[in-house]
């Protein structure tokens, strides 16, 4: 059968730290925030919803996880963002 303690020491050992997406998407004419499926409010422009993106990931980086910052540009490229700095990468 199976034993009921697999769980539970898998538990107790490191925890599991899976990465945290943030995604920056174009929605409904307005760039947002993505993260596991939920959008944010609409931003002004690219550059403040990859800012606001950034700090939502540096603030989960500080609890240990590991993040990515993607944008997902509107051309279907996908271009990855340095969590650490405020720069804005547009293009690969």
């Amino acid at each position: 059968g199976q034993s009921a303690d697999s769980s539970r020491s898998r538990a107790a050992g490191k925890p599991d730290n899976p990465a945290f997406v943030f995604e920056v998407v174009r929605h409904r004419g307005h760039w947002r925030t993505l993260r596991t499926g939920k959008r944010s409010l609409p931003f002004s422009d690219q550059t403040a919803a990859i800012l606001a993106a950034k700090k939502l990931a540096r603030q989960k980086k500080a609890e240990g996880h590991s993040v990515e910052v993607i944008l997902r540009r509107t051309d279907g490229d996908s271009v990855a963002q340095s969590v650490d700095t405020d720069e804005c990468s547009s293009s690969t």
